[in-house]
């Protein structure tokens, strides 16, 4: 259903942590929250996706100050948010909507 490059690499046996990683804060949360990058300034592509993996929202942004705002009038419940970055690396969190 998601694809997703996971955040880090198993080679040889050895366990590599990527270097590229988000965050979504706070969470759970009342339907805003925070996109986080260790970049100051970067290009995004951001989709929300309900548990049965139908596409709420779809849409490109550029974190300031390492940070971008989203307001999304979700309903409770989970929701994954997919954030893929320039070099096509993805990554999937988990997103909870209390309010």
């Amino acid at each position: 259903m998601f694809a997703s490059r996971d955040a880090s690499s198993n080679i040889g046996g050895e366990f590599i942590p990527n270097k590229w990683n988000v965050g979504v804060y706070p969470n759970p949360n009342a339907g805003n929250f925070s996109i986080v990058s260790k970049e100051e300034k970067e290009n995004l592509q951001v989709q929300i996706y309900d548990v049965n993996g139908k596409l709420l929202l779809n849409t490109k942004i550029v974190t300031e100050n390492f940070v971008y705002l989203i307001n999304t009038n979700l309903n409770n419940g989970v929701y994954f948010v997919s954030v893929k970055n320039q070099q096509g690396e993805t990554i999937t969190k988990k997103l909870v909507v209390s309010k």
